[in-house]
């Protein structure tokens, strides 16, 4: 079989296109990486090959760029776009689309803050341009899952879409959240703009997570190092974005058809400091919610839960149903699951030590859950998100 020439036209300055760019080198590893030449620059100007000189067989783009999206208009070879779901699929609808489930990402988030028990939320945004959608339908989805739970977000996008203008930027922020009343929990569109936020909050005197609880999205390993307090974040699967991208290419250079789009759920959300809260009136259920998530690791029953918190089971069992709406076992095992799935991302240690240090008396029943909650049991959850991607 002869080499193809392939162009990815991916901006690998920046984490997500890295990881797309790293999930499709998996796709080729297991299909003999020989079959493609690869044409791929990091500096801007020499990222889109001469198309009159370049005689390549495909290309694999980030189309969240209009820029890119002009110059692959009328490239006469197969073209498969990624991104966040709304500037190729608009721009550019002949090219199958691999894109972010923006709704999974904020449906998680919400969970999350729900979790930690959030009086109040709020959700910060991008200005509109043709390009970022994306980011007004994580804010939809976020507030509408709310709403959902009876709880009300207020939404901001500001008009400042120049992040040059910092100090213009910032104090647009810091006032839309002088306006808000805490404790709140708060999505951010991604890890930029949640570091933005924990800068207005700074600047105002806001504590984080106390005051303002904040999840970001990407898991933007630059961005949640240089967050202060390190930033709790929503996973997307960048590296099944360019898996599923590689193996579409692939089918269309077989002459074969593919979907016209395919949306690619987040992995999971890793949860750090900026969301390390729980908000409750009831001084029983934080004190029983904190020993919970500090002792997991010590396969704790219900009845330890009650006996730290100085009460009997079923007066515990009440106060969970009655203020949040989910029983003391579930979350244990919620807090658990949590800590399996960081691990299992992270760390190669077997499932059985994964589930042992998750604080799971049985590898089987840990396995069986997993499976039940995740759709799919841990050693696949792994070859997905942590040591490998793709089927």
């Amino acid at each position: 079989m002869s080499t193809l020439r392939i162009a990815l036209i991916l901006d690998v300055n920046k984490d997500y296109d890295r990881k797309v760019a790293a999930g499709i080198a998996r796709y080729l590893d297991g299909r003999r990486r020989d079959r493609w030449s690869i044409y791929l620059e990091d500096e801007p100007a020499q990222r889109l090959p001469k198309f009159r000189s370049w005689h390549g067989d495909g290309v694999i783009a980030n189309l969240d760029d209009s820029r890119i999206v002009s110059a692959l208009r009328h490239a006469a070879v197969p073209v498969v776009g990624v991104g966040g779901g709304f500037g190729g699929r608009r721009l550019l609808p002949r090219a199958p689309y691999i894109f972010t489930d923006n709704a999974g990402i904020a449906r998680l988030a919400a969970e999350h803050l729900l979790e930690r028990a959030c009086p109040s939320f709020a959700y910060c945004g991008y200005r509109p341009d043709p390009i970022n959608g994306w980011s007004q339908e994580r804010g939809e989805v976020f507030a509408s899952t709310l709403q959902a739970s009876r709880a009300t977000c207020s939404v901001f996008a500001g008009s400042r879409g120049d992040p040059r203008d910092w100090d213009g930027m910032l104090d647009e922020i810091r006032q839309w959240l002088s306006s808000l009343t805490p404790p709140i929990g708060l999505l951010a569109a991604d890890d930029v703009r949640a570091r933005h936020v924990l800068e207005a909050c700074r600047i105002s005197g806001l504590r984080v997570p106390t005051d303002v609880a904040v999840v970001g999205v990407d898991n933007d390993p630059l961005m949640c190092s240089f967050a202060n307090p390190p930033l709790s974040s929503v996973i997307q699967d960048a590296e099944g974005v360019g898996w599923e991208a590689a193996r579409t290419l692939d089918t269309l250079l077989r002459g074969q058809k593919a979907p016209a789009t395919r949306v690619i759920p987040p992995v999971g959300l890793e949860a750090r400091a900026s969301t390390a809260v729980f908000h409750s009136g009831d001084p029983l259920i934080a004190t029983a919610v904190t020993f919970i998530h500090n002792r997991v690791l010590d396969r704790i029953q219900v009845s330890d839960v009650a006996r730290h918190a100085g009460v009997s089971v079923s007066t515990l069992e009440g106060r969970f149903r009655k203020i949040l709406g989910r029983t003391v076992h579930k979350e244990i095992l919620s807090s658990q699951l949590h800590r399996a799935e960081h691990l299992l991302r992270t760390s190669d240690i077997s499932v059985a030590d994964v589930a042992s240090e998750s604080g799971f008396a049985s590898v089987q029943y840990f396995c069986r859950l997993f499976h039940q909650r995740k759709g799919c049991p841990p050693g696949r959850y792994r070859q997905r998100h942590g040591a490998g991607v793709g089927p």
